[in-house]
């Protein structure tokens, strides 16, 4: 069996092209990727917040359904 130097070394020259290509792609994905997201995502509230859940139960009955059903299924909503 004869090992062919020079198909080894343009073997390795293509692994090194390709993982130099890669590397830069991944780099300005990472970089597009900080230029469109917000700096500041995880800020805390400043407290103009209003409660949404009710402690009160609701209760609930046959034409309270109906309606509920109508206008999901006939507005669409």
């Amino acid at each position: 069996m004869i090992i062919s130097l020079k198909k080894w070394m343009e073997f390795l020259l293509l692994l090194i092209i390709f993982s130099l290509l890669t590397f830069i792609f991944y780099h300005l994905i990472r970089w597009g990727l900080e230029q469109i997201t917000p700096h500041f995502q995880f800020q805390r509230p400043d407290g103009s917040s209003i409660e949404v859940i009710s402690p009160v139960v609701y209760q609930r009955n046959e034409e309270d359904l109906h309606t509920i059903l109508f206008n999901f299924w006939g507005n669409g909503e």
